[in-house]
């Protein structure tokens, strides 16, 4: 940008305030500054409270006053409720406007002994079922009660009766209203973590572990593991949210969950696990505190690929329990999200690796490399490299031909990975050249390590060498650039060598630099 063309006056360009991304993050809304208005959310309650009163004042007799007075209880708890709405409030909060109608209306009942109010208070009630969580609505029907109770006591011959039928109706009909409210309000608020979660695995390049850590804080499970299939075909725990466990190999038991949830290619459940005698017997043993167990199949191409294992503390009595449907949510996204991760890494570990010798390649060598020096600068430990080239490959090529050079390249490759260390890293750096990575190695143990790589090659031929110890210091491309010095020293020396890379000037004691 050409900064002498912007005014004085005008704001210095800088970073952009980051946003919290992707599709569940808060909607920006760019007004066009006409258009039809909608009415806010709660006002469609608003108007049904106000409906309402209207109604109470044309149809439940009395003086005008009373009738009044429970239209005026009616608006004051909407406007109550609009007020609450979209607002954090604790249960006591949440409680106290149906509570205070509740009063109002009991109140009125006992002034005028009319039966209809009652109804009123069955429909305050109803409002908070589907509304609230359980906890709120067990204090409004509690206080519900007594609103009924008082105008009862005062009038037992006109309200006796009804207070009684109402005091027994109201929680037959509220909790089981609240309890589906609540799971359809989890229910919708469920799709947009889902939705997270899936963006997560999918940015995640180990999208195993994004799966297991969530799962229990969308299932309340305690246990979680991924079962999948080794390339001999056993069953073996390939992550897990309790430690000890991943690598842990399923046995093959006719009672195994797992092996029952890929033969029926369907999920299992196992509600009261302490019950149970058709279960594995270290179900009961290793996990006795826990009693639900249910296990879901991840589909690939109609075939089971993998079993998400989850186990609860408490016990889930139904399959169709929230819970359990969330299980296995998670495990129809795992079918996807895990196949794309997988085939990410497939084709980030072909890009890495030398097609011919299988080992990693120039690309692959630079991540390697940037990684192990940060490593050895934080733990403050010693990193050699070298650089290997085979002697006169262009000669053998033009005697024996390019396909004995590419069979050559691919024995030294062998050879020399057997060689190494565990631990060292051997890349294809290209042509005749590879190098050799060695973490927490000096330059006395590289010259070892390259020895032994030199006498291990093969078909009769020889390799030249540099070799470089890391000060700490240096960058990746001064580092390289010492080892390469090396490898040309030891090629004009006559070959058939490897010579370690004098240090940085900067590191040689003063005596050696004035000579």
């Amino acid at each position: 940008m050409d900064t002498a063309r912007i005014p004085p006056s005008a704001p210095v360009p800088g970073p952009v305030p980051a946003a919290v991304p992707g599709p569940d993050a808060p909607v920006l809304t760019v007004a066009d500054g006409g258009g039809r208005r909608e009415l806010p959310g709660y006002a469609m309650e608003l108007i049904a409270f106000a409906a309402i009163g209207i109604a109470v004042m044309l149809l439940i007799p009395g003086s005008t006053l009373t009738r009044a007075a429970g239209a005026l209880a009616l608006v004051a708890l909407a406007v109550s409720r609009g007020w609450a709405h979209g607002r954090e409030l604790g249960p006591a909060a949440r409680a106290a406007p149906p509570l205070l109608f509740a009063l109002c209306i009991s109140a009125l009942s006992a002034a005028t002994a009319e039966p209809l109010y009652d109804v009123i208070l069955c429909f305050n009630v109803l409002v908070v079922a589907l509304q609230e969580d359980r906890r709120t609505l067990a204090v409004v029907i509690g206080g519900t009660w007594i609103a009924l109770a008082v105008p009862a006591a005062i009038h037992p011959m006109d309200l006796g009766l009804r207070a009684l039928v109402w005091a027994v109706l109201l929680p037959i009909l509220s909790v089981p209203i609240q309890r589906r409210s609540e799971e359809l309000r989890v229910r919708v608020g469920l799709g947009p973590r889902l939705r997270s979660l899936q963006a997560a695995m999918l940015s995640n390049p180990d999208s195993r572990e994004t799966l297991i850590e969530s799962a229990p804080g969308l299932t309340g499970c305690e246990i979680v593991l991924l079962v999948e299939p080794d390339s001999s075909g056993t069953f073996v725990v390939t992550a897990a949210n309790r430690s000890g466990l991943t690598g842990t190999a399923v046995p093959e038991d006719a009672r195994s969950l797992v092996h029952r949830t890929v033969r029926a290619g369907r999920p299992v459940f196992v509600p009261d696990a302490a019950n149970a005698t058709d279960v594995p017997p270290q179900l009961h043993d290793d996990f006795a505190e826990l009693s639900t167990w249910f296990c879901a199949p991840v589909m690939r191409s109609g075939l089971v690929a993998a079993v998400l294992v989850t186990a609860w503390g408490e016990q889930i009595g139904k399959a169709d329990d929230l819970r359990v449907d969330i299980v296995r949510s998670l495990a129809s996204e795992a079918s996807t999200t895990i196949d794309h991760t997988d085939l990410l890494r497939s084709l980030s570990d072909t890009a890495s690796r030398d097609p011919l010798t299988g080992l990693t390649n120039r690309r692959g060598w630079d991540g390697l490399l940037a990684k192990e020096m940060a490593i050895a600068r934080s733990r403050r430990t010693p990193l050699a490299v070298a650089i290997i080239d085979l002697d006169r490959f262009k000669e053998f090529n033009d005697v024996h031909g390019h396909r004995a050079g590419d069979r050559l390249l691919r024995e030294a490759a062998g050879s020399w990975t057997a060689a190494i260390r565990k631990g060292d890293e051997l890349a294809r750096w290209g042509g005749e050249e590879f190098t050799l990575l060695l973490p927490d190695c000096g330059g006395a143990c590289a010259l070892d390590v390259v020895e032994r790589l030199r006498a291990d090659t093969p078909g009769g031929q020889t390799c030249s060498a540099g070799v470089a110890a890391w000060n700490g210091r240096e960058s990746a491309a001064e580092l390289f650039e010492r080892m390469d010095a090396a490898l040309y020293a030891a090629k004009a020396a006559g070959r058939d060598m490897a010579l370690l890379a004098a240090p940085p000037e900067q590191d040689r004691p003063l005596e050696s630099l004035a000579r």
